[in-house]
């Protein structure tokens, strides 16, 4: 065999390679599920952090510009006086918009953890339907168009809307994948795949 000719597998190395990329394909969609999760879980906890801390920070700002005030207007420091100013400067004024607990966008996104089933659903859909899971550049923007919908559903913990999205992809002819593409699972894949 010369050196410019590629290595020729033989049928068993092919499968044990074939199902070393479907473990590591499923082991990586795991993982972009889990951290899809894992955002949720942060902006979820980013909100109520804001709404129960919040005010007391709001609270300690206030103290600290009255601290400053007061020992500036004992003192007469003109450097105790720019302190002063900047402490109250940080205090948000009560019709400040800046002040409200949460923004409407924020409130809104305000979502308990999706169950079990909205996550198992998403798993799915991302198995099936991932962007990367084709070389296609119409049919990866097809499917990012699909997964941003998915990720959306999931965001909100909106089960109901996970299985009409599984549905649609399932029996939407134009958003299954060709069986005959060469994007389509085989072999060991298939099985995970959907």
């Amino acid at each position: 065999m010369s050196t410019d000719s590629p290595a020729q597998w033989s049928d068993q190395e092919r499968l044990l390679l074939e199902e070393r990329v479907a473990a590591t394909e499923l082991a990586w969609l795991t993982l972009d599920v889990d951290v899809a999760t894992l955002r949720v879980e942060i902006d979820n906890f980013a909100l109520v952090h804001h709404r129960l801390l919040g005010p007391l920070y709001a609270r300690l700002d206030e103290l600290d510009a009255l601290i400053a005030e007061t020992h500036a207007a004992r003192s007469g420091d003109p450097e105790a006086l720019r302190r002063a100013a900047e402490a109250r400067s940080r205090v948000a004024e009560p019709d400040d918009p800046a002040a409200d607990d949460l923004a409407p966008e924020a409130r809104a996104a305000a979502k308990v953890r999706p169950d079990r089933e909205a996550q198992r659903i998403y798993r799915d859909l991302a198995r099936r339907a991932h962007p990367d899971l084709t070389t296609d550049p119409a049919e990866q923007e097809r499917r990012s168009a699909f997964i941003s919908r998915v990720n959306e559903a999931y965001a909100q913990g909106d089960t109901a809307g996970l299985e009409e999205l599984a549905g649609e992809w399932s029996t939407a002819p134009e958003y299954a994948p060709d069986p005959d593409s060469p994007t389509a699972p085989t072999g060991c894949c298939a099985a995970w795949s959907g």
